[in-house]
């Protein structure tokens, strides 16, 4: 959506800036998101890993059958 309206509205209104922000939106965002969810990640792992030692952690018992 943001590169379909970015170039829209880049062309529409002669700004060239605002076209490129549309079409380099399809490469960037997914980068940022893959970025934000590694950090993110890491400090839900890092709260478990605390909070685990201090409380206890999820126990999970397997049964075969």
């Amino acid at each position: 959506m943001f590169a379909l309206m970015g170039a829209a509205i880049g062309l529409s209104r002669g700004m060239p800036g605002v076209e490129a922000f549309g079409l380099l939106s399809i490469v960037m965002f997914p980068i940022i998101f893959v970025i934000c969810g590694f950090i993110g990640g890491a400090i839900t792992a890092l709260l478990y890993n605390f909070f685990a030692d201090k409380f206890g952690g999820i126990q999970i018992n397997l049964v075969q059958k």
